[in-house]
């Protein structure tokens, strides 16, 4: 493990100092950079800018506060200068400092982590709130005789008492509202944990593979800086130690980890410099790492300055951009990866080029841009991830068995939270006393968990307007978590009644009207502040191609300005007329509804529709776009009997765009929910990829480029290269464990730790192969070994599994230890660990620890056992 460290020369250089009241920027440079970019990006908003701005003019500021302001003023995204006050941030610089000067450590921090690592309140693409104040003052006392390094522990035992890990959407919650529903994914326990341990004064990032080589997933972590080096931890998930998380292993084979910086960052790590940010690669304190240097030709061999240069993972049926950069003046452009496979993309204007690259044996690589957009052709290739690298674990240790019993206190804790949401009986009567669906009640406050208050409230309050549920049913889980009720009440009021049947049907009227959220933004009441500022320019009743040329010609785009991607509010964009491309096509869909024009964004082919003259037509702000014309695209399978492809995990379709393939989202979509698919595409060059597997992260890819032209037809077979599965016995159980566990049809026997991320990953997946491992004729056994029974499990909650299964927690260790040894496998606590025993009692699979689309694989390997279950198919 390489530990980060400020060298003295560094600290000579760049002239880094405990934080003191002297001042908040000691280099005078560093100062003078920071002034520059303030003032620019203050005239950048022009008039509206000494007003967006005003909070550093107040008198009564003093002076490291006014500094505070001004760096976080000159570097913030502009969602945050659009949608957030000058009074907050105020806030949060004030409650920085006051956490600094309560500690001890406050004053042993340099001046530039402070500054990047501990005073921002944005710590990703989450939406702000003032949680940093409400855990400062919860945390203080608990903490404040402990070293930093206990703080960093003790904070993340805090954070798990408040929160477990579960899957959800692409938006991510505030650290407030996570706390609200006692769960979020890992991009949410990650930003929690950073805001709550920058709420104590303790330097801390986000670090984050945005996928993984060796599995389809990706997952964000957390870095925390004390008493000189930076450690890791896994969000909300304490251990004894820091260093320490169920992720080391997988960590090892990881092609990328990264963070992004606020502002611009002079700390030792490799970091490429954005105009507001910074992105640091942090690979190298998880892994062996290694340069590979690119260098970009064209077809006579002359060397292409200003080439965009991308290196792809394959993950998720896709190559996904782990690093991007621009060639420099001779063509050469590098990057800081592991030692696996990478696909090397660049293209400028038309040209394109691309090679797979293994870093195990390469140091440098030419890409020539051979190829031009429209070329039809196929190809197949393997990609290989990084090897398995060992990690040393302590699990028996005093330290971790002492940890243990705390992460179940922590899960009682947070249960008993979790126990006082309303439960299925309480929505009944709730429905039953408003004389509403009773169904449609339950389910909207079941999901609404911590938020149940709100949206139990808004069902009484509006009973007797039908609108009410329906308004609901446009918004997703997480909305119904987060969203106060007096944002959805505002959205009611000021939408008119359904009054116009010949213009378009009642599921317009709701999807394209009604509906509070647009695509994956925060919702926020939009709606009366875009009417007051748009009626003097629009009238009463503008129509969609007037509103459409306002707003080509008056909202700048800027893709720059907007780094976090988090999409600025409607209200937002009206009040500075800066934005990026989608918070731009929100704002439209938003100011349609908020006339009585139905609007949507398509989230499969982010394509802006309005609907007139009784159907949906697109827009496009891009000169002549929007008469592009569609081609039917129909793709079937090679086999109509085979198990139905999933999109995202068995195949992606993606368009080339800006030189690159971009992949469609239609995850979840009905378009694509059963074969033969039939789309409507807009013309252009398409590609489409699939991905089979191998237990040990290799994986089997296929390339089908076509053109689909307007108007026409193409017709393409998914298709989809088989695996070699090698029958191996790892070894026997007969004679270790009763034969009566396998000997009728076989066994698949997992156990699991149900409190942590690996296993939750795996008890999400059956649902989807139900009906497949339903085929089989033997039995699942999930057992929880003693040492991982919390009174958190609960086996009711395990929805969709196969039709023979069980749980099995008594005996459960001398179970799990004589499948270990049977199998002769080194295990160190590595959950999921799962095994198949056939009849015979032979264990013919085995896997171990986090590993995404384990259930596929399982279900091949009895496939290739049992020859039986695929004669059902």
């Amino acid at each position: 493990m390489k530990i980060l460290k400020y060298a003295l020369q560094m600290i000579v250089a760049l002239t880094l100092t405990g934080c003191s009241n002297s001042g908040f920027i000691s280099n005078k440079v560093q100062r003078e950079e920071v002034e520059n970019q303030f003032e620019s990006r203050k005239k950048m908003f022009g008039r509206e800018g000494a007003e967006l701005f005003s909070i550093t003019d107040k008198p009564e500021l003093k002076e490291e506060e006014r500094d505070a302001l001004k760096f976080l003023y000159a570097y913030m995204p502009i969602n945050d200068i659009a949608d957030y006050s000058g009074d907050f941030f105020l806030k949060m610089v004030r409650s920085s400092f006051e956490a600094r000067d309560f500690f001890r450590w406050g004053d042993k921090i340099p001046e530039d982590l402070f500054r990047h690592f501990v005073l921002p309140p944005r710590v990703n693409n989450e939406d702000l709130d003032s949680a940093r104040v409400v855990f400062f003052k919860e945390l203080k006392e608990r903490i404040r005789d402990l070293s930093m390094y206990e703080a960093a522990l003790e904070v993340n035992h805090w954070c798990h008492e408040k929160v477990a890990y579960r899957p959800s959407d692409s938006r991510t919650s505030s650290p407030l509202a996570t706390v609200l529903s006692g769960y979020g994914r890992c991009g949410e326990e990650s930003t929690f944990t950073v805001t709550a341990l920058r709420s104590v004064g303790i330097p801390a990032r986000q670090c984050y593979t945005p996928r993984w080589a060796h599995t389809d997933d990706n997952h964000a972590w957390v870095e925390v800086w004390c008493e000189g080096k930076w450690y890791y931890l896994g969000a909300c998930e304490p251990e004894s130690e820091l260093n320490k998380a169920w992720f080391s292993a997988p960590a090892k084979r990881a092609m990328m980890v990264h963070t992004n910086v606020f502002g611009r960052y002079y700390g030792p790590e490799s970091k490429t410099d954005y105009p507001l940010y910074t992105k640091i690669n942090v690979l190298e304190n998880y892994t062996q790492t290694k340069k590979l240097n690119v260098t970009i030709c064209d077809l006579e061999g002359k060397k292409v300055e200003g080439a965009d240069v991308k290196y792809l993972l394959y993950n998720y049926a896709e190559f996904y951009p782990i690093y991007e950069q621009k060639s420099d003046t001779e063509g050469r452009s590098y990057v800081i990866s592991g030692l696996g496979d990478l696909l090397v993309w660049s293209s400028k204007e038309d040209s394109y080029g691309y090679k797979k690259v293994s870093l195990v044996s390469a140091d440098s690589v030419t890409i020539v841009l051979e190829r031009v957009a429209g070329e039809e052709f196929e190809e197949e290739m393997d990609i290989t991830p990084p090897v398995v690298q060992p990690v040393v674990s302590d699990t028996l240790s005093e330290a971790s068995k002492r940890n243990s019993i705390r992460l179940k206190q922590e899960d009682s804790v947070r249960n008993g939270y979790i126990a006082t949401f309303m439960g299925r009986g309480e929505a009944r009567e709730l429905a039953e006393k408003c004389g509403l669906d009773t169904a449609a009640v339950i389910s909207y406050i079941v999901k609404s968990e911590g938020n149940w208050h709100e949206i139990s409230g808004f069902i009484e309050k509006n009973k007797d307007d039908a609108r009410a549920l329906q308004l609901l049913s446009t918004i997703s889980d997480k909305d119904l978590r987060d969203t106060p009720a007096d944002i959805l009440q505002n959205h009611l009021d000021n939408v008119p009644q359904y009054d116009k049947p010949s213009a378009y049907n009642m599921d317009v009227f709701v999807k394209g009207i009604l509906a509070p959220r647009v695509l994956y933004e925060k919702i926020r009441p939009w709606r009366p502040a875009l009417r007051r500022q748009f009626i003097p320019i629009f009238g009463e009743s503008p129509d969609a191609e007037r509103i459409k040329e306002w707003v080509a010609e008056n909202i700048k785009i800027d893709k720059d300005q907007n780094y976090p991607r988090c999409p600025i509010s409607p209200e937002g964009v009206g009040k500075i007329l800066i934005a990026d491309k989608v918070s731009r096509d929100i704002f439209y869909v938003a100011l349609c509804r908020s006339f009585g024009i139905p609007a949507v964004i398509d989230p499969a082919t982010t394509s802006v529709k309005v609907f007139r003259n009784r159907t949906w037509s697109n827009v496009s702000f891009d000169a002549g776009a929007e008469n592009k014309k569609t081609g039917k695209v129909i793709i079937s399978l090679s086999d109509p009997a085979e198990k139905i492809p999933q999109y995202w995990s068995n195949y992606t379709i993606a368009k080339m765009t800006d030189g690159v393939f971009v992949s469609l989202d239609f995850e979840n979509d009905k378009r694509v929910a059963s074969f033969p698919v039939e789309l409507d595409l807009e013309e252009g060059y398409y590609r489409i990829c699939t991905g089979n597997r191998y237990q040990d992260g290799r994986v089997l890819v296929r390339s089908d480029y076509f053109n689909v032209v307007g108007g026409a037809t193409v017709k393409k077979v998914l298709k989809t290269r088989a695996l070699e599965m090698t029958r191996v016995v790892f070894g026997s159980v007969k004679g270790a464990v009763d034969s009566k566990l396998y000997n009728d049809n076989g066994l698949v026997i997992c156990f699991i730790d149900p409190d942590k991320e690996p296993t939750k990953h795996l008890m999400n997946e059956f649902p989807a192969l139900k009906g497949e491992f339903d085929k089989w004729r033997g039995r699942f056994l999930f057992v929880v070994p003693g040492s991982k029974n919390s009174s958190s499990f609960n086996p009711e909650k395990y929805k969709g599994l196969p039709g023979k299964f069980g749980f099995v927690t008594k005996d459960s260790e001398t179970l799990l230890k004589s499948f270990v040894n049977s199998s002769k496998i080194t295990f160190k606590d590595d959950y999921p660990l799962i095994f198949i025993v056939n009849e015979k009692g032979e264990i013919i699979f085995h896997s171990q620890g986090y590993k995404i689309g384990t259930t596929e694989y399982l279900h091949k390997s009895l496939m290739a056992e049992y020859s039986y279950i695929c004669n059902q198919n």
